[in-house]
This record gives C-alpha cells, structure tokens and sequence, in this order.
C-alpha cells in the first residue's frame, strides 16, 4: 500500500529527477548527459512504474552504455529530493516504516542499487550524494551501524524516517558519490585497492 499521493510534492520531485540528470547522473557515470536514457516511475498512472515504485523502491532506472556489452547495464535508484529550507537540519533521509499503513517503506524495499539524496532549489541541484545501497544494509546488518546513529522522525504522512549525517555514512564507506565533492568514492576505493 502506498502513501497518500501529492500532486506539490510529485512536481517537485519530478522537477529534482530532471535536475540530477543534468547534473547528478552523467557525473557520476562519467557519461555525456545524451548517453544516459532514463525510465522514471512518477507516471503513476502507468501499472507498471506505480509498481516499481510502491513495491519496489524503485523511483529511476539510468541505462547506462558500456562498450564491451550489446546492451546498456540498467542502474535503478530511490530519490529524495529537499528543498534549502529542509536540507541543512534533515541532510540525508532514508524512510524506514509507513505507520498509517504498517508497512515497511523504501529502506527495506529490494529495488533500488542506491539512494540518491539531493538538495533541489530554485531549478538547480545545490548538493546531492548517492549512497551505495548494499553497503548500507550489510552495514545494518553487521551492526555497524545502527538507528541510533541518526535522528529518527515522522514526516507528515506519518512515515519514519532517518535522518543520517553525511560524515556518518561516509565513515562506514556507504557514500558512493557527492556533488561537492565531484568524484565517485567507489572508483577511488578500487583505484587505491589495486594500488596497494
């Protein structure tokens, strides 16, 4: 069962997915913005996306080329998108439960190879990170990291959610990119592997 749907919130998503492809998704890539083709999940009025959102998690798939393959690799991602206002004292947010529902939200939902949390103002992506989603959870699961990390809170559907430090994540080595920072973490950490 999903949650209330909000036509306000929705555009301002949608208008935050248009942004990171300009500005989040080639970099992270490392592929021209017309190399990447995206199938985005906010048509709810197709079955299929609403599905892949609701059960799945799943809010964006990039196909991404790669050269030594026939077809592109299909990357899936869960985005949340905050405003100026919100982004300072929420940073990264990752929803856990739906009370009013008594559902699990995108935290354990299967779907998405990474969460994309972004600060989206005024048309333009002020700063963004992307979190290696496997990473995350095996971090949960080993309890490395626990809920008491974050600040947990309830928004105004009446889902939890996680509000979790950058620095944090970074820690545990779940941040696979950053805007400020430019450059893909997940590359460094295999460059310096092989290095050593």
């Amino acid at each position: 069962m999903a949650t209330d749907y909000e036509p306000e919130r929705a555009e301002f998503s949608r208008d935050g997915h248009e942004a990171a492809r300009l500005e989040v998704y080639p970099q992270f890539f490392r592929r021209l913005p017309e190399e990447l083709a995206y199938e985005y999940m906010g048509q709810w009025d197709r079955p299929v996306q609403r599905f892949l959102d609701v059960e799945f998690g799943i809010d964006t798939i990039v196909d991404v080329p790669v050269d030594s393959l026939r077809a592109p690799l299909r990357v899936t991602f869960q985005e949340r998108f905050l405003s100026r206002l919100w982004w300072p004292c929420l940073g990264v947010t990752v929803t856990a439960w739906n009370c009013d529902t008594g559902n699990p939200a995108e935290l354990h939902k299967p779907g998405p190879d990474y969460f994309l949390c972004g600060c989206f103002d005024e048309g333009k992506m002020v700063d963004a990170y992307i979190l290696d989603r496997p990473r995350f959870v095996l971090n949960l699961i080993d309890g490395e990291f626990k809920p008491r990390h974050c600040q947990i809170r309830m928004n105004h559907k009446s889902q939890e959610y996680w509000s979790i430090e950058p620095k944090e994540l970074r820690e545990l080595g779940c941040v696979a990119w950053s805007l400020k920072d430019q450059h893909c973490f997940i590359a460094e950490r295999f460059m310096t592997e092989e290095d050593s």
